[in-house]
């Protein structure tokens, strides 16, 4: 089995440039930091306001989805070599249904754009479906923007989502982003998002 690959949010990481910002490209085999990542999905979400209204159910459920898939960024490459990549385990095949079928319509030009910037101008080797986690935050509100109805609402009580919540956003995610295809299971990502995200 192929070792998975882990990055940290944290510490030591290398910089590059390219025509939007300074990226990074994290080295660290540590655990994500759970607040520091809220930080950036928060701004991300922002970021594409108003071309995807932001919502705090929203991050709320894209903190979930990391845990489920990646818990929470420790690994950015599918074990077993298989394709997904980054913290939301995203394929290029998903990348490429996105960016065509959702953001390649005329009407929705302008958030392409601001999505695109986020990916910059990637020297080869450096996918950015694996490195820029901004990019990766920004598809995966993409991928649950295409999906029927409402995000589950998710109620909060001193500052914590209920369980009925987070239950709520575990079979969300199941339906939706794992699929009964995937490996995951309501009842493990209630589990994962409780010891590392709540």
């Amino acid at each position: 089995m192929q070792e998975n690959v882990k990055f940290n949010i944290n510490t030591n990481a290398h910089y590059r440039e390219n025509s939007f910002k300074t990226k990074k490209i994290f080295e660290e085999i540590k655990d994500m930091n759970k607040h520091q990542l809220r930080d950036i999905v928060v701004v991300i979400l922002k970021y594409l306001d108003p071309h995807i209204p932001y919502s705090d159910d929203a991050v709320e459920l894209l903190m979930l989805t990391a845990a489920a898939e990646s818990n929470l960024g420790e690994y950015v490459k599918q074990s077993g070599g298989g394709p997904a990549r980054g913290i939301f385990q995203v394929e290029k095949a998903t990348e490429k249904d996105i960016m065509n079928r959702y953001l390649g319509v005329p009407h929705r030009a302008e958030l392409k754009a601001k999505i695109e910037k986020l990916a910059g101008d990637p020297p080869p080797g450096i996918d950015p479906l694996m490195f820029d986690l901004d990019y990766q935050i920004a598809l995966a509100r993409c991928f649950y923007r295409m999906k029927p109805g409402a995000l589950p609402t998710v109620i909060s009580v001193m500052g914590r989502p209920t369980y009925d919540s987070i239950v709520r956003m575990a079979k969300y995610h199941k339906k939706y982003f794992n699929t009964y295809l995937g490996k995951a299971t309501v009842k493990g990502t209630v589990k994962k998002y409780c010891d590392l995200v709540a």
